[in-house]
């Protein structure tokens, strides 16, 4: 079992990760009119694409060299929890946020490679932290929990409005989020009730990746009870 400190930062790493990478995205996107740039179906010949957005990289390099590591922190974090289906997760829940398709193309090209390479000298192990695995039902409080559901939801509305000061948020982001974060945390309560805590619903409220908290509980948990 990973000390509880370890634990805290295998599990609460991708609130952090995922807050720096939107604001940091959108940063790009707007430093360097990224959207326009990237829309090939607007007239824009691939190749003329290719060459504006090597030319984007090389004058935010500071930005893009921070978002390098960051993300290779992330795919690191993946290897050794085992859940690699996050990847392809958190991609599409940065694209509910950017609507970038080619901005979500690149983090999966880019986490797959630095995948495929990190896994071959990184050994996997599955981290629950303080979790009574009780089977693939749990004897939670159902009142405790509608009221962590109520906090979770005004949690991440406040942050979406937070967000809207920093950076373009559309209504149909906020609403896909509250979907997806109601859906993940619903699914955990009624596959193993026991493992939801204040923290963890709190804390996945937080988008763009705050629900893989939820999401990657779930799988680890759905691992060590097979």
């Amino acid at each position: 079992m990973v000390p509880r400190t370890g634990s805290l930062i295998l599990y609460l790493y991708p609130v952090i990760y995922g807050v720096v990478a939107l604001l940091s995205i959108n940063t790009l996107l707007v430093k360097a009119s990224f959207t326009e740039v990237s829309g090939i179906a607007g007239g824009t010949s691939i190749l003329a694409v290719f060459f504006v957005v090597i030319e984007i990289l090389q004058k935010n390099v500071y930005l893009l060299s921070i978002l390098i590591i960051l993300t290779i922190a992330e795919v690191v974090r993946v290897v050794v929890l085992d859940v690699r289906e996050l990847i392809l997760i958190e991609a599409v829940l940065l694209f509910m946020y950017v609507w970038n398709i080619f901005v979500s193309l690149i983090y999966i090209l880019f986490a797959y490679i630095v995948l495929n390479i990190l896994q071959n000298f990184i050994t996997t192990k599955i981290y629950i932290d303080n979790v009574i695995i009780t089977g693939k039902t749990g004897t939670g409080n159902t009142e405790g929990f509608r009221g962590l559901v109520f906090v979770s939801l005004g949690t991440t509305i406040l942050m979406h409005i937070l967000y809207s000061y920093f950076i373009p948020i559309k209504t149909l982001s906020l609403l896909l989020y509250v979907v997806a974060l109601m859906f993940t945390e619903l699914a955990l309560y009624r596959f193993n009730s026991t493992s939801l805590a204040n923290l963890y619903m709190v804390a996945a409220a937080i988008p763009p990746f705050g629900v893989v908290l939820v999401i990657q509980k779930m799988l680890s948990i759905g691992k060590l009870v097979k």
